[in-house]
């Protein structure tokens, strides 16, 4: 089934019906004004729309059942690309790059006048950082170059010199060649070969580049793009660190889990705010790494870092910050600073958690935790900062007062059968969080109801109940409930019962046959990653059999082996092919609409 029978549907009108019936299910003063701006073209005003989150329930003077209503039409476009504002965002997100790299040059001065020059009155914030830095320091321990060498791995992105198409293990292997200039400094030769024998690349110098990414509809988001090699060794120095973090509990591979788990309580007991901070790896300036880290721990990473970029307009900038995203170890490091940052002020009993830039501490310490950044060049983000009333958000978990408050966001127009699935799913996984996950909630049925109907279905010819799936599976189907979707009931030759569904799954249509020295490499290498004594590389362990979601499959991609000699070509076309013999052993329900 290939995707180009369905390239001539009316996108704008099936997007704009399920727009229109999701507000007017939604039925609040909020989802008139967010129809109204999108009907009318006012679109920049839309973006703009203040997000409210005050709410009184014991006052009576606005419910939860209204603040959740609100908060999920506000949010429903804030992340649409199909917007008409105007608004040059890539111009918006450089401009925020640039001022970022304002506040950590400021930051940057204060800092390295630590030992001479400091206000009196931030001579309480002097002992906090020593406590910090005493932390991290216990927290690392000594350098081990084995350890770093048997972690380093390949991402899944680009590169300077590769493209995404080019993203597998055997194509970095055969082409890759680039690193920082300080970094190939600081791996002569003599010190590669001894580390890595069985690849010997034509290194070479290459600077890295800022480019943008999608955001959402008010800004692009800029990320570095590393030189090759330096991304294949950061990645190694944040395994490290990541090993560190788990002997303190904050175990990143799950650490978003766990704060969405804790958002309801904590909104009903308020005893714990949530952080979010503005530009988080931007504004984490080079002299606040050097403060923080063991001296070792220090000089290893900046080794690896890019110190200079260039940028869209072809100018060279020396950077500010340590590391920005692109980078393979900034996740990890701003995770133990803001952690090491929050731990200083709190005392040994007081709860604090860190995942990236999402911190929870106690909401007395908040207005500490704040001062405590601003003086180290660090902003906290008021829109997503809590500490009072009655709303929480962290890791992508919202809560009103207990109450599940996690919108749905329509990031594109739906053109696709597999927009359709996302989008229908979406939607019922919204209505069955606003039901308290009993039922879902009957507001939403309208625009669900409208996506799966007839009438869009011979628009894509195909028939829904093909591919009518339990929750849990992905979104390469539709979700519905065991009684709609009346599946057949198998029981094979093992005597084990399961259901038999179908699945629409998208797949590079070419391959390429190979036989040479890269191939070996990627294959030995990914042996060693599977027999590696501190092994970490369980990325299966969340996912069930069938759970086949297409974020994880670049790395999944990465660090399975091929199959013989064929790999997958990823500039082949993609193509829809209909999958009929998946089993599921048991059907979980989102419920009904009520």
């Amino acid at each position: 089934m290939s995707s180009k029978k369905h390239r001539q549907v009316d996108d704008v009108a099936i997007t704009d019906g399920c727009i229109l019936r999701i507000l007017e299910g939604i039925d609040t003063p909020r989802s008139l004004a967010v129809w109204l701006l999108y009907k009318y073209n006012e679109h920049n005003q839309l973006v703009s729309i203040d997000t409210r989150t005050d709410c009184e329930p014991v006052l009576g003077l606005r419910n939860i059942n209204q603040c959740q209503r609100d908060y999920v039409a506000t949010e429903l476009l804030s992340k649409a690309d199909f917007l008409r504002t105007g608004i040059n965002l890539e111009e918006v997100a450089i401009g925020k790059f640039q001022a970022a790299e304002t506040s950590c040059r400021e930051a940057n001065r204060r800092l390295n006048q630590l030992d001479s020059e400091v206000d009196p009155k931030n001579f309480h914030l002097l002992d906090v950082i020593t406590r910090a830095k005493i932390k991290i320091a216990n927290l690392l321990g000594e350098f081990d170059p084995q350890e770093f060498i048997e972690s380093v791995n390949w991402g899944p992105g680009a590169t300077v010199q590769l493209s995404r198409k080019q993203r597998l293990a055997y194509d970095k292997f055969r082409l890759e060649a680039g690193m920082s200039p300080n970094c190939l400094e600081f791996w002569s030769e003599p010190l590669w070969r001894s580390a890595f024998p069985r690849w010997t690349p034509e290194r070479q110098p290459q600077m890295a580049s800022l480019l943008t990414v999608p955001k959402n509809s008010k800004t692009d988001r800029c990320i570095i793009n590393e030189p090759g090699i330096n991304t294949f060794l950061q990645l190694g120095l944040g395994k490290m660190v990541r090993r560190r973090l788990a002997k303190i509990g904050i175990r990143l591979r799950s650490q978003a889990e766990l704060h969405q788990s804790m958002i309801a309580g904590i909104s009903k007991t308020g005893e714990i705010a949530t952080v979010d901070f503005q530009a988080a790896s931007d504004t984490v300036c080079t002299a606040l790494v050097r403060e923080l880290l063991p001296d070792r721990w220090y000089a290893v990473f900046a080794a690896h870092r890019s110190g200079r970029i260039s940028l869209p307009d072809g100018s060279v900038v020396q950077l500010e910050k340590f590391s920005s995203m692109g980078n393979g170890y900034t996740f990890e490091l701003e995770t133990l600073i803001f952690w090491a940052l929050a731990r200083a002020i709190c005392d040994r009993d007081e709860f604090v958690s860190v995942y990236g830039d999402d911190v929870l501490l106690p909401s007395t310490r908040l207005e500490s935790y704040r001062e405590l950044c601003a003086y180290v060049g660090l902003t906290l983000n008021a829109r997503k900062s809590f500490n009072t009333g009655y709303f929480r958000e962290s890791c992508g978990a919202h809560s009103f007062n207990g109450y599940d408050a996690k919108p749905f966001y329509l990031r594109s127009r739906i053109r696709t059968i597999l927009d359709i699935f996302k989008t229908a799913n979406g939607l019922r996984r919204l209505a069955n969080r606003m039901h308290s996950y009993f039922a879902c909630d009957r507001r939403y049925a309208a625009a669900w109801g409208y996506l799966t109907g007839a009438t869009i279905g011979r628009k894509f010819r195909v028939r829904w109940e093909h591919f009518y799936i339990p929750d849990g599976y992905g979104d390469f189907g539709l979700c519905v409930d065991f009684d709609a979707a009346a599946p057949y009931v198998r029981v094979d030759k093992r005597y084990q019962r399961g259901f038999r569904v179908s699945l629409l799954l998208p797949r590079f249509v070419g391959t390429r046959e190979v036989d040479d020295y890269p191939l070996l490499l990627t294959h030995l290498f990914e042996l060693e990653r599977s027999e590696v004594p501190r092994g970490i590389l369980d990325i299966k362990d969340r996912v069930g059999p069938w759970a086949v979601e297409q974020e994880l499959s670049d790395v999944a991609m990465l660090e399975t082996p091929a199959a013989g000699n064929l790999l997958v070509d990823l500039a082949s076309p993609i193509h829809l092919r209909r999958k009929t013999t998946v089993y599921v052993p048991s059907w979980s329900n989102l419920g009904p609409w009520i």
